[in-house]
């Protein structure tokens, strides 16, 4: 949904005065006139995420006109230290002790994943009602956990953002954008500089930085208002993913949907019209001031919209279970065993790794929180290890299986159209459901924490590889600037 769309209380001109609103995210050091550096920028910023079951999009940055992204930014796509460290990545200024606290960060990360997705693998085929509540149990557990490796995410980011090459390459855009004419903005520009905010703006929750993002996501669609109508987009929960209404939704529901979309356009209202003013702001101080302010407010409301999301996850769920695999197609006989066996042995394998986590859990039951947390990662960490090969020949024989069912031929050229039409769709929405699988499961699922499903939506898109976007920023200062 487009930010300037919607009800006409909700339309806001964040942009007329951009100058101005460049003092959202802080004074700039230099002090100086602004010109045109020769080296390009190298700021790159996230892709947008697909729409639920849409394609993904593929990479069509050759090079030739972008710089290209770090290939090591991919395993830091949804983070929210991403834009400053593209800066070190690509400036080759990641020292020992950076490299050090990624690597510390990224295994923590990989441990919470594996166990978030071994628990809901098993619960997979239970009943609608005892897994909400066995993941509401679990969620206890892991949650505190997943919420302190939050605090570090945001820690980097404030690290990386007020130090270095990170902030020096910000202040050379800031510069260069001071002097561009209001009439130039975009809404490519426009849609930038929102996601530009989310990474360097001071004075900002982690929850507001979120709705940033989603707002410069959700500025991609066409505006559709919502009210359970085909076709509509809603901007959901964990922020940045987007899904499409059903059909014919039941009244209640639909009125849910619509009172949590002009919540959140409230919202984003709020934070829009405080961070860029369109009027001559106050002392950089008081700016922040206002900034912190409206943080504090906004947050019982924006936990409040969590709350309103579950509602409508539990609506959603009682219409259509999002755990249940589509039907699958008549398949041949081998092929199916095939699928049946590797379900068996990847939800072996996942019990076995919750067992040896429970052991671990039930015997430093008595231990502080860091602590519990580095058994817990270190256990997993071994697990893994032990059964590499394993994993290793059940993503072989995933892989082949999807191979094998693109290579299936339709029914005959005797047979209906519309069976043949029938046949394929089914063999599309069971790849759909094995590649949007854990997208599905953070937005749609009823049970989890809101810091579990952003955890398996942040897996979901690295495990979709969406192509990252090259260095699109540009330097727009005074041409005749020397």
């Amino acid at each position: 949904m487009n930010t300037e769309a919607g009800h006409p209380e909700h339309r806001v001109s964040v942009f007329a005065l951009c100058a101005i609103a460049l003092a959202a995210i802080g004074p700039s050091s230099a002090g100086e006139a602004p010109t045109i550096p020769v080296a390009p920028l190298q700021i790159f910023l996230p892709p947008v995420p697909p729409v639920l079951w849409a394609p993904h999009p593929t990479a069509t940055n050759t090079g030739a006109e972008k710089s290209l992204a770090p290939s090591g930014l991919a395993v830091f796509v949804t983070e929210p230290f991403y834009a400053p460290l593209s800066t070190r990545m690509a400036k080759s200024e990641i020292g020992d002790d950076l490299a050090f606290r990624l690597d510390t960060y990224r295994a923590e990360r990989t441990s919470l994943l594996a166990e978030l997705r071994a628990r809901i693998d098993t619960l997979r085929d239970a009943d609608p009602a005892s897994r909400q509540g066995a993941l509401e149990d679990f969620s206890g557990e892991q949650t505190p956990r997943i919420a302190a490796l939050e605090k570090e995410a945001e820690a980097i980011r404030n690290d990386l953002s007020h130090h270095g090459g990170g902030l020096a390459e910000f202040e050379r855009w800031r510069n260069g954008l001071a002097s561009l004419p209001p009439g130039a903005l975009t809404p490519e520009v426009r849609r930038q500089f929102v996601q530009v905010s989310a990474f360097y703006s001071e004075g900002l929750s982690p929850a507001q930085r979120r709705l940033l993002k989603s707002i410069a996501a959700s500025s991609t669609d066409k505006p559709v208002p919502p009210g359970g109508n085909t076709g509509s987009l809603l901007d959901f929960s964990p922020e940045t993913a987007r899904i499409r209404f059903p059909s014919k939704l039941p009244h209640e529901l639909a009125d849910q949907i619509v009172a949590y979309w002009n919540v959140k356009k409230e919202l984003e209202h709020e934070l829009l019209k405080t961070l860029y003013p369109d009027k001559t702001p106050l002392s950089h101080r008081a700016y922040l001031d206002s900034l912190q302010s409206l943080a504090g407010i906004q947050a019982p409301r924006l936990a409040a919209l969590e709350t309103q999301a579950e509602k409508i996850r539990e609506g959603l769920a009682a219409l259509n279970d999002p755990a249940k695999t589509p039907d699958l197609p008549d398949l041949p006989v081998e092929l199916t065993a095939r699928i049946a066996a590797h379900r068996a042995e990847k939800l072996a394998l996942n019990k076995a790794l919750l067992a040896r986590r429970d052991e671990v859990m039930k015997s430093a039951s008595g231990a502080d929180a860091a602590t519990l947390a580095e058994k817990v990662r270190q256990t997993i960490a071994d697990f893994s290890r032990e059964h590499a090969s394993q994993y290793a020949t059940l993503e072989k024989s995933g892989a082949a299986i999807r191979a094998d069912l693109a290579k299936i031929p339709g029914p005959s050229v005797d047979s209906a159209a519309a069976l043949l039409i029938k046949f394929s769709e089914s063999i599309q929405r069971l790849q759909n459901f094995w590649d949007y699988r854990d997208y599905q499961t953070a937005v749609l699922q009823p049970g989890l924490s809101p810091e579990q499903r952003r955890l398996l939506f942040e897996g979901a898109l690295e495990k979709l590889a969406l192509p990252l976007p090259g260095a699109t920023l540009k330097i727009m200062g005074n041409p005749k600037s020397p």
